[in-house]
């Protein structure tokens, strides 16, 4: 397929922009506005969820899905490393609409952020707590011709967060993914994943995602485009030490191993966040003084790697 000279054009900038940024050091987050301006803006991404300070929006309703989601599909997709993170590239009729979404969006792939350590990892945090691991699963408006072109459009992209706790089973929804990180190991690595059913990986139930954080944002990468709408789940979902592991055992571009791949929570300024529902489990969920003190260390340690 020929790409237009929209999307030649981005891909060379991410390429060139891959060496330049990374989560510590001179090429941490506070760097990261050299590399692209967009980076400190008003409406960055991720956020401190605060759920005394949400409000409930009951004309969100609920998430449509297209029932591909909930399907055990046939075919690969395929899995990368690209320096960053791991992601997904799928394949097939995944779609979302309505729950205050406004438009229909179109699956293009997920991917994931961790911690080393089981107390952080994860790039939204609620109430100043942190999970070890969270999944985006990204989608760009079906009205443009693919992500290439949403990418700088207000209304370009949606993704959906949900969070990890650990558990002392294993995550079998997450095993496909878990069962593939060895082939991937190192930045640019490649392979083919059988297809697996996506709403397993989400939690299983739909019902269970009705219930979620809405706000508008960004990516929480370079170049941090201002044109995600973020839907954060309330629903927690599980995953082992074992599965961790393997997670932490993936190397970045510069050949360390890859954790802590995570953004600093971003100031909202005159944004708010609204729910779904309000008073669910993750909005309600009590947070000690010290994870509240753990959770600012390690903005700070971030701000001035």
């Amino acid at each position: 397929m020929e790409l237009s000279p929209c999307v030649i054009v981005l891909v060379c900038i991410a390429a060139a922009q891959a060496a330049d940024w990374g989560y510590t050091g001179s090429k941490g987050p506070k760097y990261w506005g050299k590399v692209a301006a967009t980076c400190i803006g008003q409406k960055q991404s991720p956020v401190n969820i605060i759920s005394a300070e949400v409000s409930e929006d009951p004309s969100l309703g609920s998430i449509k899905m297209t029932k591909a989601y909930d399907t055990n599909p046939s075919g690969q997709w395929k899995m990368n490393n690209n320096g960053h993170s791991v992601g997904i590239a799928t394949v097939g009729d995944y779609e979302m609409s309505q729950g205050g979404l406004g438009a229909v969006y179109k699956l293009y792939g997920f991917h994931f952020h961790w911690g080393s350590a089981n107390w952080q990892g994860s790039e939204h945090t609620v109430n100043g707590k942190m999970y070890p691991l969270e999944v985006h699963f990204v989608h760009y408006n079906s009205k443009y011709t693919n992500v290439g072109e949403a990418l700088n459009k207000t209304d370009g992209l949606a993704v959906l967060g949900l969070f990890f706790e650990i558990s002392d089973d294993d995550n079998e929804a997450l095993a496909p993914v878990v069962d593939k990180l060895t082939s991937v190991v190192d930045a640019k690595d490649e392979v083919n994943i059988d297809a697996f059913n996506l709403l397993d990986l989400m939690g299983g139930d739909s019902d269970d995602l009705k219930d979620f954080y809405r706000y508008s944002g960004s990516l929480t990468t370079p170049g941090c485009f201002e044109s995600v709408t973020w839907t954060v789940f309330h629903k927690i979902l599980k995953v082992s030490q074992a599965q961790m592991t393997k997670f932490r055992s993936c190397k970045d571009a510069e050949g360390e191993a890859m954790v802590d791949n995570f953004r600093p929570v971003q100031p909202l300024f005159t944004r708010k966040v609204y729910t779904s529902k309000l008073g669910s489990s993750a909005s309600s969920t009590p947070i000690s003084s010290v994870v509240i003190f753990t959770s600012l260390t390690l903005a700070l340690s971030k701000l001035f790697s």
